[in-house]
């Protein structure tokens, strides 16, 4: 093609080394691909030999290479070879091989066509089940020469270079083989090291954080892109590899020590976040029912020594909603770390609680009684608030889950608890305020 004419002769050596027919020579080219990136590391003076723009140079000739390569078992192992770098790299050449790896294949991809697309998905597969190999060895430390530092640089390259950018080939693969290739990274680290917990639920949030972030709206405005990953990941999750599927899902052995209810949290504090779009608070709503229905929580608050001290929890009722009728009535527990309004709440709102200067001047009178200060209180309103429930009256209605959008209220965890609180306009200003009539005086102008 005209990109691969455009090369350098060196370039276009350095790639037929690498599909080479004599495996000998393949091996060797791979050593030395090893060999030149390890030089990344600074030298006494704070100065790199490879920088970002060799590295890009580097890797558009191992692109090319495997765009020249037969389509098969040759490109398979090649793209293997290039993977396998990964793991045996340190820190700054780590990061800088990774990082340039996914701007290439984005720069590139609209040149790939339907016989070549294949080569560069597998790269992207097996080159992510190294990048987790790596992030799996250290939360567990099972590697000494690797600081833990490093395990948020990699989690920030994946969202830089591939969670917010376009086009949404690469993005919407990596949703599709993260939990797989998570799976297969996890079951490495165990046959490497046994008796080691290889992930935990904080490595795990960790590595979901990101995909978050997109269903909380922080990398654009793609619906197709969110219900990908509502798909790909986390229902995914939910049906075969949280720890509630034991025994029935043999896989779900792998994550026994990732608390569902952790994820379950983290959910609902991204909905719930003031930052989230109207637009993106739904479908997050939603996936917080879902687990839910899994855990048997109906609203998982933090643990015992982060949040409160009052015991384990309580157990409640709530409906669990069908599409035949309002639904079946369960048993869950809750826990104590929420604060409760007792009986019903009929604190006023903010508005009403500063008095108005119409009902400072006529406190000797009832405030119907039209005069000198203006009209008393709207007797249509005053009708409405009497027909209302007292829950409504006082801006606050109490749920202990989402049920549905409500006109006038927005679901939220506030200071009388979890539940709809009336979506109130802002307070006027002051300047819009009725100020107090003076006397005129007469035969004074101003």
């Amino acid at each position: 093609s005209r990109e691969v004419m455009s090369q350098s002769p060196e370039e276009i050596q350095f790639a037929r080394k690498l599909v080479h027919p004599d495996k000998t020579i393949r091996d060797k080219t791979i050593a030395s691909v090893i060999k030149f990136v390890a030089k990344c590391k600074p030298d006494k003076d704070g100065v790199s030999p490879v920088g970002e723009l060799e590295m890009l140079k580097l890797w558009k000739a191992l692109y090319y290479s495997l765009w020249l390569a037969d389509s098969g078992s040759q490109s398979d192992e090649l793209a293997e070879s290039l993977a396998s770098v990964i793991p045996q790299l340190k820190e700054r050449s780590l990061l800088l091989y990774v990082r340039c790896l996914y701007q290439t294949v984005l720069r590139e991809w609209s040149s790939l066509d339907q016989h070549r697309i294949k080569k560069i998905y597998f790269l992207l597969r097996v080159a992510t089940n190294r990048v987790f190999r790596v992030i799996l060895l250290i939360l567990s430390s099972s590697v000494k020469k690797l600081k833990a530092s490093i395990v948020p640089s990699l989690i920030s390259i994946l969202w830089e270079e591939v969670m917010t950018k376009t086009p949404n080939g690469v993005r919407n693969h990596l949703a599709d083989i993260f939990l797989p290739e998570l799976v297969g990274a996890v079951k490495y680290v165990q046959e490497e090291h046994p008796g080691v917990e290889v992930l935990g639920t904080e490595g795990f949030l960790a590595l979901v954080r990101p995909f978050l972030d997109v269903l909380g709206g922080k990398a654009g405005g793609d619906e197709a892109f969110r219900s990908r990953i509502c798909r790909s990941v986390f229902r995914t999750f939910l049906a075969t590899y949280a720890r509630e599927n034991q025994p029935s899902e043999p896989e779900a052995s792998l994550f026994a020590a990732v608390e569902s209810q952790a994820l379950q949290r983290e959910v609902f504090e991204a909905a719930a976040a003031p930052d989230t779009p109207s637009s993106c608070r739904e479908g997050l709503y939603q996936l917080h029912r879902e687990l839910a229905a899994k855990t048997g929580v109906a609203f998982a608050s933090k643990p015992a020594d982060e949040a409160t001290d009052k015991g384990p929890g309580e157990e409640v009722k709530v409906t669990k909603a069908t599409d035949k009728g309002p639904g079946e009535e369960i048993k869950v527990t809750k826990a104590k770390g929420l604060k409760e309004p007792k009986g019903k709440d009929k604190r006023p709102r903010e508005e009403e609680k500063a008095p108005r200067d119409e009902d400072k001047d006529t406190e000797k009178g009832p405030k119907e009684v039209q005069g000198d200060k203006g009209p008393g209180e709207d007797p249509l309103k005053k009708a409405r608030k009497a027909e209302a429930p007292p829950e409504q009256q006082a801006g606050f209605i109490q749920c202990g889950a989402f049920s549905g959008s409500r006109p006038g209220y927005v679901f939220q965890k506030g200071p009388q608890g979890l539940g709809y609180y009336r979506d109130l306009p802002p307070a006027p200003s002051a300047l819009k305020q009725p100020r107090d009539r003076q006397p005129k005086k007469k035969g004074v102008r101003f």
